[in-house]
């Protein structure tokens, strides 16, 4: 486990099931704060990112709270498919499911980039929109030079190289308006920006149409942004 960097903790969290369950929470934050944002190895094991190695022992030594108490946290935790539970003789191995969700950020030569993540967001939407119009650029020219081969769905799809520009492509109107109902008040080029590095980490859904505004849900709550 570093102790160096930071963790991303989104408001939603607010609106977070197990916001109010105290021990819930406690646990948790602990397990996000102690989970590898690069993969390692650990005495033979392969820990990717998202993953800890812990104990319940060490669980309730670090939380203070009792054996008893853990057990049921990490029940309650494995209902609601926040976390995945592998155990061995002497250690357990838990998964964030959705640590990309929470923890997506840039890391350069294994270590986090603050400065960077800072200078990547506020220039997200000029970045957005250069790199769709070179994508569209390509697009242009590959259909020009290929006029015998129409771009099918699966050829997008097979093709797609991660920018807004070609995301653009995949969403008809009625996705964009369903993914706008659960974004209100929220900057969409950053959605669709978190969108494709999602993507990236996780690989394309079968579905985009209805994998993306299930994505602008989960990361909104269906809410307008806390001020």
């Amino acid at each position: 486990m570093s102790k160096q960097g930071f963790i991303v903790l989104h408001r939603s969290m607010l609106d977070w099931e197990w916001y109010s369950d105290e021990k819930v929470k406690c646990v948790f934050l602990h397990l996000l704060l102690t989970a590898n944002f690069e993969d390692k190895k650990w005495r033979g094991v392969d820990v990717k990112r998202g993953q800890v190695i812990t104990s319940i022992e060490n669980l309730a030594k670090s939380t203070c709270l009792t054996i008893k108490q853990i057990r049921i946290v990490l029940d309650k935790l494995k209902k609601t498919n926040e976390i995945v539970v592998k155990g061995a003789s002497s250690y357990s191995l838990i998964t964030l499911t959705n640590y990309c969700l929470y923890q997506d950020f840039e890391e350069k030569k294994g270590k986090q980039t603050a400065s960077k993540e800072t200078n990547e967001g506020q220039t997200k939407g000029e970045q957005g929109a250069n790199k769709g119009q070179q994508l569209n650029k390509e697009n242009k020219e590959n259909n020009e030079n290929n006029p015998q081969t129409p771009k099918t769905g699966d050829r997008v799809f097979k093709e797609f190289k991660g920018g807004i520009g070609e995301l653009e492509e995949l969403l008809d109107q009625e996705t964009k308006n369903e993914a706008q109902r659960h974004c209100i008040g929220w900057d969409m080029l950053f959605i669709k920006g978190e969108y494709i590095s999602f993507i990236k980490r996780n690989g394309l859904p079968e579905n985009i149409k209805k994998a993306f505004p299930a994505f602008c849900f989960r990361v909104t709550g269906g809410k307008p942004p806390r001020i």
